[in-house]
């Protein structure tokens, strides 16, 4: 082994010796040196000694005097002074300090010296010659061997590396280590070595090293064949001033490494079991206790990836629940499995340990390189696998459990995992368990909730046929309470109305078949017989004995009851037709069939003109016989084809499925119009009576039964308006005219809440000399963008969407205010006629609302008005007679308007304390020409005197029909002919000529 450093034989650049001195100095300078403990000497150029110290002489075993003079040939073998005198001539020549180490004889025993050699310069600065010592340096060569011989024979490597990474010495553990010879080493580096740090690294890990003095750290070396050691580098630095070296001692620590990945790995393994007990515990389904257990197996187990996979019936093996990390998750979706023997796909771990209920590993998963699932575990880095077979209740299958190590599954990890696999399958068993009996207690508290809920009676008697249980309903339908009912015999119900021949043949069917059902009359507890529906079934035990029998019955009168309450929820209890819940039904039916099979369906939306009089008239009695006959004349004209039903009130709907055209309704919507129209038989009085028809037909109209419904009743509102006796199908024209309805409603409500509405008052003349004697007022929306919008386009919404009232109520109070207005500024002889809704008659408190707007404004009643038409007054004519009496009290003048175009009974038009009628404009218009019109106004006005009212007339527009209605005696007249509506600050002038 090399000697440590300083180098055996090290020359370096000479610092010369100074020049020997003479005379009394010499001697000064002699003394000096025998006194050094170093042994010196001197030499000429010829490397003749010229002095020698007592110390170096005596080793020879001479004096310095008897050396003077001589050379080393005279005391060294020739081979040794040889080599003496050519290093003695090379420092001279080369001016350098050579120093050596070599063998000695001291004492008569062997040991080291060290020889260093320099030359000596004379005064004229040439080399005189060579001055040299040597020191004895045995201790130091002897502590060197031991030195080596314990790094020799260390188990542990030892390397010995310079500053630029090379190795400079290496022991023969270091050679076990790597694989690698003495010699090969020693040509290396640390870069060829090192596996884990980039040379970079090395670098700055030799830095940290220089700066620290040592340190110990774990890293991996590279063995010959490629394989990486885990090792422990415990390294110290030395730098004797010739350059850092690095000394390290490295230990093999992949044993120590795998007693850790062992001890890690059981670890997790112990947490893995204790999280998979705990989810034992909390866990009541398989589903969430398989989901997991994998994800505790990858999370706490340390492992690549984990499933559960079940056998189906077929023996394929479907994946129950997985978990893994990002790049092996899908493995199980990659691979086919089977229980089966026979095939390939059934050969592998999981179907094996399924199949034969054991557990297997696969200690080297990519060693079978023709195995099925060879490939996907190469891809996905997975090296060795365990199946464990686990089941419970109805669950078959394996759990599945990867690592990428290979052997991973040592015996501490399979008897962990094996035990893991037996608590699933404990757990299994444990919520089959569970599950049977959740089922087996629902389904007792099923058949508790039947019996205590039926409304069938329910009896349970013992072997001995004594009451042992009865429900609410046989306490219900017999008036027996439990308490009462348990411990007797059903005979407790007994009527005494069958004789002993039933019971017996009763008893033989329970006793030979098991069970028996039929009528039986019985006794309630207050006496009462009634006739019951009863089954009665015969329970065994597993022996064929009886153990109790068991009685299901029914209330024959309640349940006919029921029936014909059902039959009243779906059908009309006044005319037996089905009710909107059927026909809904029935349309939606013929719908389906319609689309399957590119058919149509009609919808007809039937209305009885003023059926409302029919009641006012003759009662309600006779209102429900004409709508009995009406229904029967509906179901006589649409027979088999289709379906009528009363809708509500006088609404009657039909329905026509299966047409091949929507022409097909037209004849029938004629006859249907016809049949209405034919003379009722009401108490031996006949009534005339009209119906209007809306029609919408799938799939034009709609394409179920709102939307038909909904477009149905916007074609009755059309055929309303085309007049008595018509149908009209429905057109997207309809539609546009409801949204504009809806438009005008939102109009009317923010004119209310905005304040834009006013009031305009169309003179009323008098025919004799022209005054003007009243005015009628008439109500206008002020729209921003529209102008003034007629009462004929909001008053109908206002009375369907119910602001009808709070409408009037304006337009009350508005007249009686203006009307004051006039009469505080002198215009007093005249009137302000209201129009009255027939909507406005039924509200509560109209009478005290228009006494508080008189009161409210100072206005006496003889200066208002009030206008009602002819079909209002005759609605409810004892109601409207109080009206009109309370009306009458309050000061107020009352005229019937539209005169001659309703139904009047001349008996309660006597009775009703009116002052004027009005004679309809559709009279007025054609009057000119003398025809029936002529007449009709004739007659009003005869009649109006004959009660002793005045008559007006309405809707005069030109000279001619002012002239006849004065020729015909009517007293005054209202129209264009004098004025159109004005408003208020218009008609000030007006009055003001007219005084």
């Amino acid at each position: 082994m090399r000697k440590l450093p300083p180098s055996p034989d090290r020359a370096e650049p000479a610092t010369a010796a100074p020049v020997p001195a003479t005379g009394k100095d010499e001697a000064v300078l002699r003394a000096l040196l025998d006194a050094l403990p170093l042994r010196l000497f001197v030499k000429d150029r010829q490397s003749n000694y010229l002095f020698c110290n007592r110390t170096y002489a005596s080793v020879l075993g001479l004096s310095g005097e008897s050396m003077a003079g001589r050379n080393d040939y005279a005391y060294f073998p020739a081979e040794l002074a040889s080599r003496y005198r050519g290093d003695d001539q090379r420092v001279m020549s080369e001016r350098i300090t050579l120093s050596q180490e070599e063998p000695f004889h001291l004492d008569e025993q062997p040991g080291w010296i060290r020889i260093t050699k320099l030359p000596w310069l004379d005064a004229a600065g040439e080399v005189g010659g060579v001055i040299g010592y040597f020191t004895d340096i045995t201790p130091h060569k002897r502590a060197e061997a031991r030195y080596e011989t314990i790094i020799q024979t260390s188990l542990d490597a030892f390397v010995m590396v310079g500053s630029d990474a090379r190795l400079l010495e290496v022991n023969d553990a270091s050679c076990r280590l790597t694989g690698y010879s003495r010699d090969e080493l020693l040509a290396m580096t640390l870069f060829d070595l090192e596996a884990q740090q980039t040379a970079d690294e090395i670098h700055a890990n030799l830095t940290r090293i220089t700066l620290g003095g040592g340190g110990v750290f774990e890293s991996h070396w590279r063995e010959r064949g490629g394989r990486h050691i885990p090792v422990e580098v415990s390294v110290r630095m030395l730098d004797e001033g010739s350059g850092a070296h690095f000394f390290a001692f490295l230990r093999d620590i992949s044993e120590r490494k795998r007693t850790e990945q062992a001890l890690a790995r059981k670890t997790a393994m112990y947490a893995l079991l204790s999280r998979v007990n705990n989810a034992i515990v909390k866990t009541t389904d398989a589903q969430t206790l398989f989901d997991e257990v994998c994800r505790d197996a990858v999370v706490f187990g340390g492992f690549a990836l984990a499933w559960i996979g079940r056998a189906d019936a077929d023996g394929r093996v479907r994946v129950a629940a997985r978990a893994g990390t990002e790049d092996c998750a899908a493995y199980p979706e990659t691979i086919a499995i089977s229980v089966s023997a026979e095939l390939p796909s059934g050969r592998g771990a999981t179907g094996t340990a399924i199949r034969e209920e054991r557990p297997v590993i696969s200690r080297y998963l990519l060693q079978d390189e023709d195995a099925p699932w060879h490939g996907s575990a190469e891809h996905y880095g997975l090296r060795s696998s365990i199946a464990l077979p686990i089941g419970g209740g109805d669950f078959r299958g394996a759990l599945n459990i990867y690592s990428r190590v290979d052997d991973h599954f040592d015996e501490d990890i399979f008897a962990l995992v094996k035990e893991v696999a037996g608590d699933i399958s404990f757990a299994l068993r444990k919520i089959s368990d569970t599950e049977q009996r959740e089922r087996a207690e629902a389904q007792l508290a099923l058949y508790a909730q039947v019996f205590g809920n039926s409304s069938d009676g329910m009896t349970i008697t013992d072997a001995d046929n004594n009451i042992v249980a009865v429900n609410q309903s046989f306490v219900d339908i017999t008036g027996y309470t439990r308490d009462e009912a348990l411990g007797q015999n059903p005979r407790l119900l007994r009527s005494g109305r069958h004789d002993h021949q039933f019971y017996q043949d009763m008893w033989r069917a329970l006793n030979e078949q098991g069970s028996w059902q039929g009528e039986i009359w019985n006794r309630r507890k207050n006496g009462d017989l009634f006739p019951e529906w009863v089954t009665i079934n015969v329970v065994r035990d597993r022996s064929g004995r009886i153990t109790n029998h068991f009685a299901v019955f029914s209330d024959l009168v309640q349940k006919k009851a029921a029936e014909e309450l059902s039959r009243l929820k779906r059908f009309d209890a006044l005319t037996g037709l089905p009710n909107p819940v059927m026909m809904e039904d029935r349309i939606s039916e013929a719908i389906v069939h319609a689309q399957q099979h590119g058919r149509y369906v009609g919808l007809l939306f039937i209305n009885i003109d003023h059926f409302h009089m029919v009641n006012d008239l003759f009662g309600h009695v006779a209102g429900d016989q004409v709508l009995r006959q009406s229904a029967q004349r509906l179901v006589d004209v649409v027979g088999p084809r289709g379906t009528a039903s009363r809708f509500s009130g006088d609404i009657f709907v039909v329905a026509l499925p299966d047409l091949n055209a929507s022409s097909e309704i037209n004849p029938l919507a004629a006859a249907l119009l016809t049949a209405i129209a034919e003379p009722y038989s009401v108490d031996g009085q006949a009534i005339n009576l009209s119906a209007r028809i809306g029609i919408a037909v799938f799939p034009n109209d709609g394409d179920d039964f709102a939307t038909l419904m909904k477009n149905a009743d916007a074609a009755l509102l059309d055929a309303k308006v085309g007049g008595k006796n018509t149908f009209r199908f429905f057109t997207a024209r309809m539609n546009e005219h409801a949204q504009r309805l809806l438009t005008i409603g939102g109009e009317l409500r923010d004119a209310i809440r905005e304040r834009r509405l006013l009031l305009h008052y169309q003179p009323q003349v008098d025919l004799g000399n022209g005054r003007i004697v009243g005015f009628e007022a008439l109500v206008r929306i002020a729209h921003p963008e529209r102008g003034l919008i007629p009462p004929g386009e909001f008053i109908p919404i206002a009375e369907e969407n119910g602001m009808i009232n709070e409408l009037g109520n304006w337009v009350i109070d508005e007249a009686c205010r203006q009307r004051r207005a006039w009469l505080d500024a002198g215009f007093g002889n005249f009137v302000v006629a209201i129009n009255l809704s027939p909507l406005q008659l039924a509200q509560p408190g109209l009478p005290s609302f228009i006494a508080g707007a008189l009161t409210r404004h100072g206005l006496p009643g003889y200066l208002i008005e009030l206008e009602f038409t002819e079909s209002a007054l005759m609605r409810r004519v004892e109601q409207t007679l109080a009206l009109m009496n309370e009306f009458r009290s309050l000061g107020l003048r009352l005229s019937i308007d539209d005169f001659g175009t309703g139904y009047s009974s001349l008996s309660y038009l006597r009775q009703f304390p009116l002052d004027k009628l009005k004679i309809d404009q559709s009279f007025v218009r054609n009057l000119a020409a003398r025809g029936s019109d002529a007449s009709i106004v004739q007659a009003v006005i005869a009649l109006a005197r004959a009660l002793r009212l005045s008559t007006i007339a309405e809707g005069v527009e030109t000279e001619a029909q002012r002239a006849e209605l004065q020729l015909l005696g009517c007293d005054e007249m209202q129209g264009y002919l004098f004025s159109r509506p004005l408003s208020a600050a218009a008609v000030t002038p007006l009055l003001q000529r007219s005084r």
